[in-house]
This record gives C-alpha cells, sequence and structure tokens, in this order.
C-alpha cells in the first residue's frame, strides 16, 4: 500500500509539473503572439526598415492631413531622427526642430548676406541642415552611424538638393573633430540630446574645449537641448563659462497645427561681441541662460542626470 501510494503521489506530481508547464507554454504562445502583432502593427507604415549594431532605423512615409500631402520620416526606435515634406515646393524647406523659427535657423538666416559659411553638424539624420546651405557654402556632417548616410542619400533629397558643397565624415563626431586640424566653422551644431540616452561626452568641459577650437573667434555653438525630461540649459551655461563665452537659449513654442515647426529649445553660445551683434536678429524670445548657484560643471570624470531632471 505504501508503494502504491507513492506511486500515485509520483503521478500527481507529474501532473502538476506538466500542467504548470503547458500553462507556461501557452502563456508564451499568447505572449509571442501578441509581440508579433505588435511588431508587425509598428512597422505596418514603415517604407523601409534596416538594422544594425547602432540599432533599427526606419522610414516611415505618412500624410498628417495638413494639405501638404506624404512627408518622410526617419526614426530610430520611437526617436525622430528627420523628416522631409516631399511636395517639390516644400522639400527644400527645413523642418521640425530646424524650422525658420528655431534658434538654429535664425542665426543661419541672420548670416544669408555674407560671405560663404562653413557650417559644421553633428549629426546627420536626414540631412536637413544641408537645406540652408547656398552657392559656396561647405556644410560638414559627423554621423556615427554609416547607415544613416546611405538612407540620407537614398530616402531623402536634402542633400542632392542643396546648392552648397556637404562632406560627411563617419565617426563619432568629437573623436572625428579631435583628430582633424582646424576646420574654422562659423556654426558649429549638435542635435543628440532629445532622446532618452543622452551622449553625455557630447557636452563636458573637454569636449567644449575641442568645439571652440574649430570655431572661428565670432563663430556660433548651437545645441538642440529640446528634451522632455532633461534640462541642459544648465550644463551648456557652464561649459560656455569655461571658455568666457555665454549661452543664450531660444525657446520656440509651435502652435499644435504648424505643419513645419516643432517646439524647440536650441542654446547658442558664443562670444559676447558675437551675442550682442546677433541679438537682434535672434528675436525678443532669445535670453543669456543665467548660471544655477552651485551647479557642478560636467567634465569627462563627472556628470549627474539627476541634477538636470525637470
Amino acid at each position: 500500500l505504501a508503494a502504491v501510494a507513492r506511486e500515485k503521489q509520483a503521478w500527481q506530481s507529474r501532473g502538476a509539473v506538466w500542467g504548470a508547464s503547458l500553462a507556461v507554454t501557452a502563456a508564451l504562445g499568447a505572449y509571442s503572439a501578441w509581440l508579433a502583432h505588435t511588431s508587425f502593427d509598428a512597422l505596418a507604415d514603415s517604407r523601409l526598415v534596416v538594422r544594425n549594431f547602432y540599432g533599427q532605423l526606419r522610414i516611415k512615409e505618412v500624410d498628417e492631413g495638413d494639405g501638404l500631402g506624404p512627408r518622410r520620416k526617419l526614426v530610430h526606435g520611437v526617436i525622430n531622427h528627420g523628416e522631409q515634406i516631399l511636395r517639390e515646393d516644400f522639400r527644400r524647406r527645413p523642418v521640425t526642430y530646424y524650422c525658420a523659427q528655431s534658434g538654429v535657423a535664425r542665426v543661419l538666416n541672420a548670416t544669408n548676406d555674407g560671405p560663404p559659411r562653413r557650417i559644421g553638424v553633428l549629426g546627420l539624420g536626414c540631412g536637413t541642415m544641408a537645406a540652408f546651405g547656398r552657392q559656396g557654402d561647405v556644410v560638414r556632417f559627423y554621423e556615427i552611424n554609416p547607415l544613416v548616410p546611405q538612407l540620407a542619400r537614398t530616402q531623402f533629397t536634402y542633400l542632392s538638393d542643396s546648392p552648397a558643397r556637404t562632406e560627411i565624415v563617419l565617426g563619432d563626431g568629437r573623436l572625428m573633430l579631435e583628430r582633424e586640424p582646424d576646420q574654422s566653422f562659423d556654426l558649429l551644431a549638435m542635435d543628440a540630446f532629445s532622446g532618452d540616452s543622452v551622449p553625455v561626452h557630447l557636452i563636458t568641459r573637454e569636449a567644449f574645449r575641442t568645439y571652440f577650437r574649430h570655431l572661428k573667434p565670432d563663430g556660433v555653438l548651437a545645441v538642440n537641448i529640446s528634451n522632455k525630461y532633461l534640462d541642459l540649459a544648465p550644463v551648456v551655461e557652464r561649459g560656455a563659462a569655461a571658455f568666457g563665452k555665454v549661452a543664450a537659449l531660444v525657446d520656440y513654442q509651435a502652435e499644435a497645427e504648424d505643419p513645419e515647426c516643432f517646439s524647440s529649445s536650441w542654446a547658442l553660445i558664443m562670444d559676447r561681441r558675437t551675442w550682442e551683434k546677433l541679438r537682434p536678429a535672434l528675436g525678443e524670445d532669445a535670453r543669456l541662460i543665467e548660471p544655477r548657484p552651485r551647479f557642478r560643471p560636467w567634465t569627462d570624470d563627472y556628470s549627474s542626470l539627476f541634477a538636470v531632471l525637470k
């Protein structure tokens, strides 16, 4: 009888294990089906999907119903890395964070009537900054992801439409600039901080030293610090002050129905004489960033995201 009881208990244990296994298998099957459905749904409006070491890049083509027709977007995860309105009379216009009301556009539009310019850009995206280039200008992009130039050239026309000479340097922007001779940029723009993962090494004091080496004495360092979660204004202000520069902030709040503009915050870093010269062109909403008391400057040895949480 004891042996029968043990055998019965063993069968009951096996049954419990099998039941649990079946439940786990069913749960995994349901999750896999949900994941597949979600993935296919997310890619449904994608024109092209590619992936490499840096993650997945998607080209989406959508009509926002704003009367401008389809527009094409470059998306990395959930982050928009640039878009272009495809309509012939709009496709050469810089949009999103670079629209005419943005801080970087105000600087470049203020120098439209001057001599040829050298413009540096950390981050290619779909090539929007090339839209500011005039005949005789040079727009030099630094891009770490080798897939991005391929997409910018084949899926968008900002690069090919630009009358300026465009150049693309593959590699981390800061490292490439550290290795290069002085570029004498009139403007150096950075747009790498709107996502959830901030490349801290691009906004340390040591990084700013490199940027200012590549800028003309009256040149402008333009940093797109638009971010839902982080306030990077004190970081760039301290980086500017370390080299005797001032940092101005241009906050632009786009109307909800604006088909061309995103709301944006651009920090414009320059010497004080250049600030006084450009101030009228930058608009009344441009203001100098005040130092935050007891804010510790970011360096290659120190940074704190907790200190800049909104």
